[in-house]
Order: C-alpha cells, then sequence, then structure tokens
C-alpha cells in the first residue's frame, strides 16, 4: 500500500510541476502579448503623426505654388496681351500622336 502511496504522490508532484511550467510559459505569452499590444499602439500613432505631417506638408506644397503662380508675371506678346492669357493655336488644330493619342493641349 506504501508503495502505491509513493507513486500517486510521485505522480502528483510531476503533474504539479507540469502544471507549474505550464503557467510560467503562460504568463510569458501574455507579457509577449502586451508587449507586442504597446509596439502596435505605438506605431499606429507613429502612423498617425506622419500622416498628419504629410497633410501639412501637402497644404504647404499647395500654398507655395499657388503663391509662386499669382507672384510670376505675365509677360507681354506683341499684341499686347498678356502671353499666359492667349493661346498659341486653335483647340481645333490638336492633332492626336504617339505620344499625346488624345491630342489635348495644356
Amino acid at each position: 500500500m506504501e508503495r502505491k502511496e509513493l507513486l500517486q504522490e510521485q505522480e502528483m508532484n510531476e503533474l504539479r510541476s507540469s502544471l507549474d511550467r505550464e503557467d510560467t510559459a503562460q504568463s510569458e505569452r501574455n507579457e509577449n502579448l502586451s508587449q507586442l499590444e504597446k509596439e502596435m499602439a505605438d506605431l499606429e500613432r507613429e502612423l498617425n503623426e506622419k500622416r498628419s505631417e504629410l497633410e501639412t506638408l501637402e497644404e504647404h506644397i499647395k500654398e507655395a505654388n499657388l503663391e509662386s503662380f499669382n507672384l510670376t508675371p505675365s509677360l507681354p506678346s506683341p499684341t499686347g496681351t498678356a502671353a499666359s492669357e492667349q493661346l498659341t493655336g486653335s483647340a481645333h488644330d490638336a492633332v492626336a500622336t504617339s505620344r499625346n493619342p488624345q491630342g489635348i493641349w495644356v
């Protein structure tokens, strides 16, 4: 009878040890998960900051383009009107080419 009790006690100790190892492994997995979630949140925050910076830069570029467009002086043409307002041909004269298959002139 004692031998049977010893075997049962040994088996219980092995099971406890196995459970302790599993608990430790689960704790490590939970810590890793928490760390990954924190890193993901940091990356999402950083991405949102970069998007905001990009939007700001786009606005600055648009403003600079408008300012430079408004600051560019119009060149007088021989007829007295500004060259930027005068077309040097008719839209009806546009011909399709290999580089301009629709024949659209801008």
